[in-house]
């Protein structure tokens, strides 16, 4: 064993002893000490408090080299017979885990569905067509990606400032930082809270920014100055279309545009339009519309883990239109569904 696992082994194991025995005076400098060595060990050492959070990741972690270490110290820990030795032990693992990414916490903080990838300087985090994601962020933020979503942050991120990049549709539960801002950057939009909870959704191709804020308070600027700093209230949607440099706020039932995150779709007299084009981004489907005409029926319904087939045997009778589901059988390929009116 290496002086770097060892050292490893027994910082850790001394973390563990901290947090397990009620925090005792007699290493509270060592501890103290190794917060100060570096600002990413006070980030790990905050996660490592409870262990709702180690549990939590322990088994994403698991799939990195590192995972032989835990293994050899959760068997030396059970041999102790000692519930806080074991936590003790879950903490060194972790440490070691850390360490082996080389400090870095994204990946601590993700969850096994989400994909980040790392660079020299950004995290950028990916959803593709029919993926939704859900991501920790170093301050405790909580992120909700829809499909086809990048959200990228610096590595830095919490060292620079609290800011994020958002191409796509996101939902935020921001936590609460007096001192430090959260700013999220829509292209040349940019929404600045500090602890809320709001939806933002960037379309290029319409050139729009859709922010819907649910708690707390936001507040919206451009880059460019083509509106004034503006303030929400829970409740209130702004809607900014590039083209046309306007700004519009008005009062909505916002859970019908956040309901996605906990996997509902809701569509109130929505036209086919729009709709398809959700779905094709829910289901990772392609649509072939026959008929034009299509697009300007309404739809209603509320959509929770409905199969393709029931989600259009609805679509037939509630909007007299005829369908038929090719099904891929190559997992790069988009199923195909054929619509045309009767």
């Amino acid at each position: 064993m290496n002086d770097t696992i060892r050292n490893t082994i027994l910082k850790g194991k001394l973390i563990g002893k901290y947090l397990a025995k009620g925090r005792p005076k007699s290493i509270r400098k060592e501890i103290d000490s190794w917060l100060e060595e570096d600002p990413r060990n006070r980030l790990i050492f905050n996660k490592l408090q409870t262990e709702e959070n180690i549990a939590e990741h322990l088994e994403e972690l698991e799939q990195y080299d590192a995972k032989i270490a835990w293994k050899m110290l959760v068997q030396e820990a059970l041999l102790k017979q000692k519930e806080r030795m074991i936590r003790s032990w879950k903490v060194a693992a972790v440490i070691i885990l850390l360490v082996g990414l080389g400090g870095t916490i994204a990946q601590f903080l993700f969850n096994q569905n989400d994909r980040g990838t790392l660079s020299a300087m950004n995290t950028t985090v990916k959803t593709e067509r029919g993926q939704t994601s859900k991501v920790i962020l170093p301050d405790s933020t909580v992120v909700y990606l829809n499909t086809s979503t990048e959200l990228v942050y610096s590595n830095n991120f919490l060292l620079e400032n609290r800011s994020v990049t958002v191409k796509g549709e996101a939902y935020f539960k921001v936590a609460k930082d007096p001192k430090h801002p959260f700013l999220v950057n829509c292209d040349d939009v940019l929404v600045k809270v500090l602890g809320t909870e709001f939806n933002v959704r960037t379309d290029r191709e319409q050139g729009l920014v859709d922010v819907i804020l649910d708690h707390g308070s936001v507040e919206l600027m451009h880059s460019k100055s083509k509106f004034q700093n503006t303030h929400l209230e829970p409740g209130e949607r702004a809607l900014f279309i590039e083209n046309t440099n306007q700004l519009d706020i008005g009062n909505v039932d916002s859970y019908k545009y956040t309901s996605w995150k906990d996997g509902v779709l809701i569509f109130e007299d929505e036209s086919l339009n729009e709709v398809f084009k959700k779905l094709e981004n829910w289901y990772d489907i392609d649509i072939e519309i026959r008929d034009k005409r299509i697009y300007n029926l309404k739809f209603n319904a509320t959509i929770l883990d409905e199969s393709l087939e029931d989600l259009f045997e609805l679509m037939k009778y509630t909007c007299n239109i005829k369908y038929q589901v090719t099904y891929s059988r190559e997992p790069q390929v988009s199923s195909k569904v054929t619509v045309w009116l009767e």
